[in-house]
């Protein structure tokens, strides 16, 4: 099974997402951290496994979680910015 998979089972487990809230938050945090997915993916599985998230990823998660859980901003993670355009 892909890590992103597991980590996405996972990431709906912990924190009691629908499936495409937790993508979409796996998403964010990987282009938010310019990390791959498959690595922010294989953090959070570390984390679940005892090990410490790295700061960075940590930080974004939180965040990224908090609006997926808020209904009023699940809008933000399914709206995609432009590459080109800089996170705010």
């Amino acid at each position: 099974m892909p890590r992103s998979t597991t980590a996405l089972g996972v990431l709906l487990a912990v924190h009691r997402l629908p499936p495409t809230a937790g993508f979409e938050v796996l998403r964010e945090v990987s282009q938010r951290t310019n990390r791959k997915l498959h690595a922010v993916a294989q953090a959070f599985l570390d984390w679940a496994l005892g090990q410490p998230l790295p700061s960075a990823v940590g930080r974004e998660l939180d965040v990224a979680v908090q609006r997926a859980q808020d209904p009023t901003q699940r809008q933000a993670l399914t709206s995609s910015q432009p590459a080109s355009q800089p996170h705010p």
